[in-house]
């Protein structure tokens, strides 16, 4: 007999709106994995030194991620969770095919402050679609069984992740890194489609 824990596990995946779900963490966090995945590489590729780029990715994106969590969690308060994350979805994506664009026309090293800008819009843009995420994760969690349903989604959430970040890998040695930004933009266009389109029923709060 399943266990008390791992019964809830499976009743999880036997809800009616799991695909529903399922379909919605993949949409959100695909492409900006890929995209992701080779940015680092990118920068590396764009002759910037390691000290360039912990700071770039690592205090002046991470500050970024900071503020856009807030701005998303504010936006959602403001015109409610579902236009929030079909917005959030949105801006995400417009950060992703910033960085196809950039690849497809810098030949040469731009200036350090140009790549802390790609930076910044990318983490705030990401900080903001996973607060608005997270949140609507939360809405999706049932009364009985909350830190259950949480964790299984932010498993699920992981693992969609993991597999960007490897897939990312293999495109890029078949397209170059410019192409596997394009391609990471064209999967980020599901993110706020798969939030309009596959926004689970709302539940009462």
């Amino acid at each position: 007999a399943l266990t008390p824990a791992w019964s809830m596990l499976a009743s999880f995946a036997r809800r009616d709106d799991f695909r529903a779900i399922l379909g919605l963490l993949v949409a959100f966090k695909l492409g900006d994995a890929l995209a992701a995945g080779m940015v680092t590489r990118w920068f590396v590729k764009q002759g910037l030194s390691t000290a360039e780029i912990a700071l770039t990715r690592g205090l002046v994106g991470g500050a970024a991620a900071v503020l856009g969590a807030v701005a998303g969690a504010v936006i959602a308060s403001r015109i409610g969770r579902r236009r929030a994350l079909v917005l959030c979805a949105a801006l995400q994506s417009a950060a992703i095919l910033l960085y196809a664009v950039l690849a497809f026309s810098v030949r040469s090293p731009l200036p350090l402050a140009a790549y802390h800008a790609a930076s910044v819009v990318e983490h705030v843009c990401g900080g903001a679609a996973t607060a608005t995420l997270f949140g609507r994760m939360m809405d999706l969690c049932r009364d009985e069984s909350r830190a259950t349903d949480y964790t299984v989604q932010a498993c699920l959430l992981v693992l969609v992740t993991g597999v960007g970040l490897v897939a990312s890998g293999f495109i890029a040695g078949q397209v170059g890194l410019a192409g596997l930004f394009a391609v990471a933009a064209v999967a980020g266009l599901a993110a706020p489609f798969g939030a309009a389109r596959r926004f689970p029923k709302e539940r009462p709060t």
